[in-house]
């Protein structure tokens, strides 16, 4: 009768054993999958990556909820909307320029790129480890792109009006200009550098939120 339930239990245990490596294969062969698919996406340059998280001005790590906070890879130009992302409340569409895709031994994906528009010029560097679909993006601003009206100098100085499909709204002050010239990571987070990460995808695929009235 031992000798029974020991079998039944040595069965019972390869069983489970079994099966989870089973579901570890499974799970890995989803994220290779992702990271396919992701890369894919890449190469074609027509990708979406809304937050999910992002770091907060004091420090922390938030959550983010808000499908109208993203960057897209649109064929022949980049998209950046949101606060979180862009730093203004603007559907911004920037050009790109310098753009440097590598991978390093592991497979891990890593891109760099400049980005300019008519409110935001900045470096943007973007990570994908090898295993999924899930990125890390630092936008670094390089120069402030913001014109102002004759006559007024000075870092609380208004803005231009911009006029976008018969609306006028006008911009907030413009603060004192990010120095292209920093050196160390603390200054250039004093200067407004922004990190946040989320999964890379198809952009026939993501459920991101365009706003009206690019600029």
């Amino acid at each position: 009768m031992k000798k029974i339930f020991l079998i039944v239990g040595l069965i019972g245990i390869t069983l489970t054993v079994s099966f989870a490596q089973n579901k570890k294969a499974d799970k890995e062969a989803a994220a290779a999958a992702q990271f396919e698919k992701a890369v894919s996406a890449i190469e074609a340059k027509d990708f979406v990556i809304i937050v999910d998280a992002y770091e907060s001005g004091s420090g922390t790590i938030e959550t983010n909820s808000d499908d109208a906070n993203f960057l897209s890879y649109e064929k022949e130009f980049v998209f950046m909307q949101g606060t979180i992302v862009a730093g203004n409340e603007y559907t911004n569409r920037v050009t790109v320029s310098d753009y440097k895709q590598t991978a390093d031994k592991k497979g891990n994906i890593k891109i760099e790129m400049q980005c300019k528009g008519s409110f935001l010029t900045a470096k943007v560097e973007i990570r994908l480890k090898k295993g999924g679909n899930y990125a890390d993006v630092i936008v670094t601003p390089t120069s402030r792109t913001i014109s102002q009206k004759k006559g007024e100098t000075g870092s609380q100085s208004k803005a231009e009006v911009l006029t976008s499909r018969g609306s006028e709204t006008a911009l907030p002050s413009v603060g004192e200009a990010f120095s292209s010239s920093q050196k160390d990571a603390s200054s250039s987070k004093s200067g407004g550098v922004r990190q946040f990460s989320g999964e890379i995808v198809p952009r026939a695929e993501s459920k991101y939120f365009k706003r009206p009235g690019v600029v």
